[in-house]
C-alpha cells in the first residue's frame, strides 16, 4: 500500500529506520537483562589507615580458598551419596539409620505469590537479588623481561635473543627482521 502512494526508495529507508529502531530497542532491552549489575560494596570496608599486613591478608586469601575448595569437594561427596540415599526406604542399613524427617525450614512459593501479584495486577513480583558472592582467586604474575632496543616491558614469551644475546621484543624483530624468523611467524600467527 505504502508503495503506490511513495516512491520504493522512500519506502525501504522508512521500513530500514523502523526495522533499526525496532532492534535496538530490543538490543537495549536484552542487555539490560543479561549484563549484571556491579556488586554494591560493603560499607565496613577498611580504610587505607586500618588495612592489616600483607602476610594476614595472603594467609586469609589463602585459607578462603582451601576452604573454598573443600567445601566443594564435600558438596559433590554428598550429591553423589544422596543418589542412592535418597531412594532408599527409611530403615537401618549395617549401622546406619534412614529416615526422614520434616525440615524446619520454610521457603516461599513463587508460584503462588505470582498467581496472586497476577490476579490483583499488582505487576511484577517483588523479588530482592541475593547477597553478592566473594569470590578469591590466586593470580599468577607472568615473568616479564624489558626488551634492550625499545626498553618497554614485554612477557617473556614475546622476547628472544638477537644476534649479540640482548633480549629484543617482538616488536623490534619486525623492524629487524633479518634477526631471526620469530617476527615473520608473529606476523602471520597474529593476524
Amino acid at each position: 500500500m505504502l508503495d503506490l502512494l511513495m516512491p520504493r526508495a522512500t519506502v525501504a529507508r522508512i521500513t530500514r529506520r523502523v526495522v533499526n529502531r525496532t532492534v535496538a530497542r530490543i538490543t537495549a532491552t536484552v542487555a539490560e537483562f543479561r549484563a549484571p549489575a556491579p556488586a554494591a560494596e560493603p560499607t565496613d570496608l577498611f580504610t587505607p589507615d586500618e588495612l592489616p599486613p600483607l602476610d594476614d591478608i595472603l594467609a586469609a586469601a589463602a585459607e578462603y580458598s582451601r576452604a573454598s575448595d573443600q567445601a566443594r569437594r564435600a558438596d559433590r561427596g554428598k550429591r553423589a551419596a544422596r543418589k542412592i540415599l535418597d531412594r532408599l526406604p527409611v530403615g537401618r542399613y549395617g549401622v546406619w539409620d534412614v529416615e526422614r524427617v520434616p525440615s524446619g525450614r520454610s521457603t516461599a512459593d513463587l508460584d503462588e505469590i505470582r498467581a496472586t501479584y497476577k490476579r490483583l495486577g499488582l505487576g511484577q513480583d517483588p523479588m530482592k537479588p541475593s547477597a553478592p558472592s566473594l569470590k578469591v582467586k590466586k593470580v599468577v604474575p607472568a615473568e616479564t623481561g624489558v626488551c634492550t632496543a625499545c626498553t618497554r616491558t614485554w612477557p617473556v614469551s614475546d622476547l628472544s635473543e638477537d644476534g649479540n644475546g640482548d633480549l629484543v621484543c617482538c616488536d623490534c624483530h619486525q623492524l629487524h627482521a633479518a634477526l631471526d624468523d620469530r617476527a615473520e611467524h608473529r606476523a602471520y600467527a597474529h593476524r
